[in-house]
């Protein structure tokens, strides 16, 4: 069964507002993304800071676009990595009420599964 995310903002607040809200509280919406950068396979790997690029609202709809932006330092080798990731949620909308799905990951495969 899905599970929902579902945000409540005042019926008061405009478009503008809504899109600051997000913005501010970017946090609110980590249930919805996909924050995967692998660090199941390297555990080195930190998500540095997710931020939100664009935000489009419709009357029955919001689409968010976002960056991941992670890295890892292999001190072996003495060196950083460091790269971004762009990705999107889309949700609906009713009234100043935001549903959106919550991200579910895939299932880690164990090692009897890979063989």
């Amino acid at each position: 069964m899905t599970k929902h995310l579902e945000i409540e903002l005042s019926l008061d607040m405009d478009d503008g507002d809504i899109h600051q809200h997000f913005l501010e509280n970017v946090d609110d919406l980590h249930p919805a993304m996909d924050l995967d950068v692998g660090q199941d396979a390297d555990n080195r790997i930190q998500i540095d800071e997710i931020a939100i690029e664009a935000i489009e609202c419709e009357k029955n709809s919001i689409f968010i676009k976002y960056i991941v932006e992670y890295s890892a330092y292999y001190g072996c080798d003495d060196a950083n990595f460091s790269d971004y990731d762009q990705r999107a949620i889309t949700g609906k909308r009713v009234g100043n009420t935001f549903v959106f799905e919550e991200h579910v990951y895939p299932e880690r495969l164990t090692l009897a599964d890979e063989l």
